[in-house]
């Protein structure tokens, strides 16, 4: 009886091996095939929705909705006459930045204009933050590093020595 069940499980063993393996390299190919088509789908230039660039465009410089410290992509999408998942999706597929990215962009060249101009030294860089709608201190500091490699006072030091 024993000789009689050693085979069958030593051949279903094999074959469960087998089929398992086969498996695995099928598997495999599907991961190298769709990493290669991403590939080529990222080679393939995506052209540019011109139209909701300029609208978008013209929104963040008349009405500078970036101003407000509570502003969202709700807000912002109200602003366009968009739904929101749709004007994200055009952000990230036309500014190549997502949401918050852009709109703390727009924060951070509204305050490089302030500290440019004659009278930055009524506030405090804090201050100009807040104004530019920015919500925190640690936000404003985090943000302003990423973009411009120096932070809020490193920045101010530059400009001040550039004016002079």
């Amino acid at each position: 009886r024993e000789y009689y069940f050693l085979p069958n499980f030593t051949l279903l063993a094999i074959v469960t091996c087998w089929v398992g393996f086969k498996g695995y390299l099928q598997k495999e190919r599907e991961v190298v095939n769709f990493k290669l088509n991403l590939k080529k789908e990222k080679i393939e230039e995506v052209e540019k929705d011109e139209a909701f660039l300029n609208t978008l465009k013209q929104v963040m410089e008349q009405e500078k909705p970036y101003l407000n410290q509570d502003l969202n992509l709700n807000m912002l999408a109200d602003y366009l006459e968009m739904k929101p998942k749709q004007l994200s999706s055009k952000i990230n597929q036309n500014c190549d930045q997502n949401f918050y990215d852009l709109i703390n962009s727009y924060r951070v060249e509204a305050l490089k204009q302030r500290l440019q101009s004659d009278d930055w030294a009524k506030l405090s860089l804090l201050g100009h933050a807040y104004e530019c709608g920015f919500h925190s201190k640690s936000t404003f500091n985090h943000v302003f590093k990423k973009t411009t490699q120096l932070t809020p006072s490193q920045y101010l030091k530059h400009v001040q020595k550039t004016s002079e």
